[in-house]
Order: structure tokens, then sequence, then C-alpha cells
């Protein structure tokens, strides 16, 4: 028998209600920590190539008064473009392959606070990879950069 007065009839399917929002929260949130710790990581590992390759280029920078602003792709001979591609197709970056890009600048530009210095190298290493869960939420490539500044 059922009144208008019953307590417990207004609130039947609350706890699924709160249950599903929950749980959706939560998923949103794992995803959220799993992509930007996948970043983190990239990052790292862009860092190191990054400044391992400025190091490398860094060794024949020394009074040669070089001037060069691009892409490992372009084909250069200047010797410290080349080291410092080299050591970051060692590391796995490869210019233009995989969404990845490798930038060496003689002498560094802006944003870099070694920018116009003469006889620095300045390496940038970017990377863009799909989301693997924050595509659920409309966000589909993620970028990661790190760059690297040396001098002999």
């Amino acid at each position: 028998m059922s009144s208008t007065t019953d307590p417990d009839r207004g609130e039947r399917g609350q706890i699924l209600v709160l249950f599903a929002g929950g749980f959706v929260t939560i998923c949103l949130i794992a995803a959220l920590v799993f992509d930007v710790g996948q970043n983190l990581l990239d990052r790292r590992a862009e860092q190191n190539a990054a400044d391992a390759a400025a190091l490398a280029g860094a060794r024949y920078v020394l009074g040669a008064g070089y001037t060069f602003h691009g892409g490992c792709q372009s084909g250069s001979t200047l010797p410290a473009v080349r080291a410092a591609c080299d050591v970051a197709v060692a590391n796995g970056y490869v210019d233009g392959q995989d969404g990845r890009t490798v930038r060496v600048d003689l002498p560094p530009v802006a944003p870099s606070i070694k920018a116009g210095l003469p006889e620095h190298i300045e390496v940038t290493i970017g990377s863009t990879r799909p989301s693997l869960f924050m595509g659920i939420i409309g966000i589909l490539q993620q970028r990661t950069g790190a760059m690297g500044v040396a001098t002999n």
C-alpha cells in the first residue's frame, strides 16, 4: 500500500544517477592523468635528445662563424648541424617522420635566452602524437617539445 507521504517514493534511483556521474568523472580524470603522464615522459625523452644533440653540435661552433636556421631535412653540410642531427636520429628523432621535428639554429633564436649569441647552437625537438584517452573530450592530438642550447 502506497501513500503520498511515503518518504522513499521520490528518492528511488538516486544512487544510480550519482554512480553514473561519479563513474564518468573518474574516467575523465583517469584519461587526463594518463595522457598528461605520457606527455611528461615524451617531453623528458625529447629534452634528453635535444641536450645531447646541442652538445654534439657545440663541438664544431667555436670560432666557425656559422649561421644556419632550419630543420635536419635541409641536408646541410655544416659539421655542427650534421653532428646535432646525427645525435637526434640516434635518439629516435628523425625530422619529418612520425610527427617529429628537429630544428637547428646557429646562433639561437628567440624565445631562447641565448638568442643571437654567436658560437652557440640551439636544437629544438618536437613531436605530435594522437591522444590515447583525451579524444573522448575532443582533444585529438598531443604536442610536446624541448630545446637544448650549448656552446663550446
